[in-house]
């Protein structure tokens, strides 16, 4: 064999070797690179009825069967390029101790959970409580058996925030609806009462 030849095929294999190493070390939920163009530091925000966005650009959404695990149905988002996949937990609250609440997997069509790359999340969020939205599925069986980023804390106000690499992921769990408290309710009232008895008796003595 030529000494020329004999360097083209090592070059080769190290090139093949460096390209898969790269892509078995991406981060879950990073962005793979070279695959099409991405937004610089782009965020992502979603919650469980399917309602997300990237930067402001709506998010495709859908209930369908899980491509990586039993579930039969789950909320799925597609992203608009590919990350790299596996799982992230979710606490509610700062007591560890608890298993996950929530969790986001990234994955794709084969549902790949490690060493792959994919353009789908998926939304689990807790059902104990009942089922009222599209992402109370539970977790599934296999959560957090292939590649695992964070986990995160749940916030009081129901959100909770992954970051990887560039990319910022707002999910909005248990998101608290915010009510008026009575003495603001009494406040309002009474300023409605006054508006109305003034022009009373402006029409009165007109």
């Amino acid at each position: 064999m030529s000494a020329k030849r004999f360097l083209g095929i090592t070059l080769a294999i190290v090139l093949t070797s460096g390209l898969g190493a790269a892509h078995a070390e991406l981060s879950v939920g990073a962005s793979a690179t070279g695959v099409g163009a991405t937004p610089v530091d782009p965020i992502f925000t979603f919650d469980e009825f399917g309602i997300g966005n990237v930067d402001g650009v709506p998010m495709f959404s859908v209930v369908a069967p899980d491509p990586s695990s039993s579930l039969a149905a789950v909320l799925i988002y597609t992203l608009p390029f590919d990350v790299g996949v596996g799982d992230v937990g979710v606490w509610e609250g700062t007591d560890h101790s608890l298993p996950f609440s929530d969790g986001i997997r990234f994955t794709n069509a084969n549902g790949d959970l490690a060493g792959a790359v994919g353009n789908l999340l998926i939304f689990y969020s807790d059902n104990a409580d009942g089922t009222d939205a599209p992402a109370d599925s539970g977790l599934p069986s296999n959560f957090g058996t292939g590649a695992t980023g964070g986990p995160v804390e749940e916030l009081p106000d129901g959100t909770f925030l992954f970051v990887a690499g560039d990319n910022q992921y707002h999910g909005i769990s248990d998101a608290v609806e915010v009510v008026p408290e009575p003495s603001t309710l009494a406040i309002a009232g009474l300023s409605g009462l006054s508006m109305i008895v003034v022009y009373r008796r402006r029409r009165a003595t007109a």
